[in-house]
């Protein structure tokens, strides 16, 4: 079976007009931020190897500020990948919760 065949089997099988509102749309919004900021920590990281091998960093930043500068957005990063059904779910919230309700 060539890979032409196999991906128009499975192009056939996903219903072309599915029905995307607001919610699915700000979801895909916050996975792709969530994925440049996991590929801004790696440029990070990337970027502390370069320093560490010719000691040369940066007017004012050293070793450790490019270190902690990746561990912040590969966290931030990964907590948009992962976490971003609890965004959109608190943004907005099901019609029927009490809690969505305006006093």
């Amino acid at each position: 079976m060539t890979s032409c065949s196999v991906f128009w089997q499975t192009a056939s099988r996903v219903r072309p007009h599915q029905n995307v509102n607001a919610k699915d749309i700000f979801g895909i919004i916050l996975r792709v931020i969530g994925v440049g900021y996991v590929g801004y920590g790696l440029h990070y990281f990337l970027s502390l190897g370069y320093v560490a091998m010719h000691h040369n960093a940066s007017a004012g930043w050293s070793s450790f500020d490019y270190l902690l500068a990746g561990v912040y957005y590969l966290f931030v990063g990964l907590c948009l990948l992962r976490g971003s059904r609890y965004v959109v779910r608190f943004a907005y919230p099901r019609e029927g919760d009490d809690e969505s309700r305006a006093p």
